[in-house]
């Protein structure tokens, strides 16, 4: 293609030629190369013009119109959906036969790409949320004390990702078998973790009152006198709603407050999360 020249330079180029200059002279006047000249005098015999026709570049696309506007509504309610899936839910709603690699190009051309994709409970409820968030947000943060527990096997510390040539297949030798478990119980706060304790095996009942008795308990100050770690933050596990635990806190004058429950009702007795929930209150 003739270099991108001004309009008015190639219409001078023409217009010197009507007045009888040569192709050298023309070039020495603009200074521009001969081969150009003889470029533009000749898309002006042929076109009447000095400009070349714009054209698009490419095929013409396959999926256009409303079908481009269903794929992506399919794919924005449906979005976990599979291509082979997509293609039957095109030929089902508008008769129309695409194939799994037309599909394929046209969602990756619209920004579109496979991302692991995040599961939110159809159970969770959002009032319980933002009613918590309101509750702890009248806290300072000096006060908490946050208390969970964790627990590994020999499986724990596989790591899953590695390196490797393209088209090679990477694999390593690892346990198939949890083998030993340990637990521990720790409890943070603002500074850092303050206490921790460890068994073999997973924590029941008994277990998690003795840690709490004799690791927990000495920490928790009074929330009245705006003493620190004195609201304690755990979740909804059972083991958390011990009644002695309740008790022992109550007496050092502490605050417990749990996460939302989900389904409350199917995880707790009535009875006891009309005590948990008095005692956020």
């Amino acid at each position: 293609m003739v270099k991108s020249y001004p309009v008015e330079i190639r219409w001078r180029v023409v217009f010197l030629r009507n007045d009888n200059y040569s192709i050298k002279e023309i070039a020495r006047t603009l200074r521009v190369g001969q081969t150009f000249v003889k470029k533009i005098l000749s898309l002006y015999h042929t076109t009447l013009g000095v400009e070349y026709e714009a054209h698009h570049k490419g095929r013409p696309r396959i999926i256009k119109g409303q079908d481009n506007v269903l794929i992506r509504t399919l794919v924005d309610k449906y979005p976990e959906i599979y291509l082979d899936e997509l293609r039957d839910w095109m030929h089902h709603i508008t008769g129309k036969e695409y194939t799994i690699t037309t599909l394929h190009r046209f969602l990756r051309k619209s920004g579109l790409t496979v991302k692991k994709m995040h599961v939110i409970a159809r159970q969770r409820n959002e009032l319980l949320r933002s009613s918590y968030r309101r509750l702890v947000s009248d806290f300072h943060q000096h006060q908490f004390l946050f208390i969970d527990e964790s627990a590994k096997d020999d499986r724990t510390f596989q790591r899953k990702f590695g390196m490797c040539l393209k088209g090679c297949r990477l694999a390593n030798h690892g346990n198939f078998t949890r083998g030993k478990r340990f637990s521990v119980l720790a409890a943070m706060a603002a500074t850092g973790v303050q206490v921790a304790h460890s068994i073999i095996g997973s924590y029941d009942m008994s277990q998690f009152e003795f840690a709490f008795e004799n690791f927990v308990l000495p920490l928790i100050g009074s929330f009245a006198k705006n003493e620190e770690c004195s609201v304690l933050v755990l979740d909804n596990c059972t083991i958390h709603y011990s009644e002695k635990v309740i008790q022992m806190v109550r007496e050092k004058g502490g605050l417990m407050v749990f996460l939302p429950l989900v389904l409350a009702s199917h995880i707790l007795p009535s009875n006891l999360y009309t005590t948990c929930t008095l005692q956020r209150l």
